[in-house]
């Protein structure tokens, strides 16, 4: 299975050599992308391309410093962000130029290319056409990206960034690019993601050689519960829903998702702790919390 996953990743970063400006960030509706880290993970997912300004934008969903981005690869090598305050693009990354200025941290102001030919060790194997990026700090403490490192025609492999407990960083584990699955040794994860428009995406991913079994009392399969900036409880998936009561089995092999839009009128403005698991009797095995900031109308 090793051997498999990284031949794939091989044929897609070697196409970079026929190609006259590799994307570095491939924005393909479905692409989706998961990171590990000692001490967490996130999942980030590219979306239904929209038109603004006359250019077409895709967005990302799931950074952690971005949670929703609207962005554009050129053919040049430049990345462009949708900025839908100031209704105009801003460069996002600049894949083509050496030193440039940078939107991809609120925390960071240039963004310096090290290396086009790069050497990067990680999870999903051992490459050396990796383009290695560093960032300039601006003015936040103990916040901010470090640096990226990209494999072209699959996106961003490792991220590492600043915190208060130093230096972290975030390798990708697991990789779905135009319908080619990269797939990681076996393992068992739980992750959700949450958009501004409110719309929850649950994943349960296995890649173990056996399914993974699950069995729940009724046929609710989830809860999930919202929480206020103070802590309290605002919302429950499950109040008002009824569910049969009967045992239900589930058999997951590869990824199971589960998508779930919110009532946007009961969450006024303000930052909003999410917590969600299955309601498996394996309980709180598989669970996951993130922060969304719900945005003034």
């Amino acid at each position: 299975m090793p051997g498999t996953r990284i031949s794939i990743l091989s044929v897609l970063a070697g196409a970079a050599v026929f190609a006259q400006s590799p994307e570095y960030l491939p924005l393909q509706q479905g692409n989706t992308w998961v990171y590990k880290s000692s001490t967490g993970s996130f999942q980030v997912q590219a979306g239904a391309p929209a038109v603004f300004g006359g250019n077409e934008y895709t967005p990302l969903i799931g950074l952690p410093a971005s949670p929703s981005l609207y962005l554009r690869n050129t053919p040049e090598g430049r990345i462009y962000q949708w900025d839908a305050v100031a209704k105009q693009e801003v460069l996002y990354l600049d894949t083509a130029a050496a030193d440039a200025p940078t939107n991809v941290d609120a925390c960071n102001t240039a963004s310096h290319i090290e290396s086009r030919e790069g050497k990067y060790s990680g999870p999903l194997g051992t490459f050396e056409n990796v383009l290695d990026v560093r960032y300039t700090a601006g003015n936040c403490a103990d916040a901010g990206l470090i640096s990226d490192q990209f494999l072209p025609w699959v996106g961003l492999l490792a991220r590492t960034q600043q915190s208060i407990a130093g230096p972290r960083t975030y390798e990708l584990v697991y990789a779905r690019l135009g319908g080619v699955t990269v797939l990681t040794p076996a393992e068992t994860s739980f992750s959700m993601s949450v958009t501004p428009a409110l719309d929850v995406q649950l994943a349960l991913r296995h890649t173990g050689s056996a399914p993974l079994e699950l069995n729940f009392r009724t046929s609710q399969q989830y809860e999930l519960e919202a929480y206020d900036e103070k802590g309290e409880l605002v919302y429950r998936w499950s109040d008002g829903r009824g569910f049969t009561q009967v045992v239900v089995s589930l058999s997951v092999t590869g990824e199971k998702l589960w998508l779930i839009s919110l009532p946007t009128g009961k969450f006024p403005p303000g930052q909003y702790t999410f917590k969600a698991w299955l309601t498996s009797s394996t309980g709180g095995a598989f669970s996951a919390t993130v922060s969304a900031v719900v945005p003034k109308g």
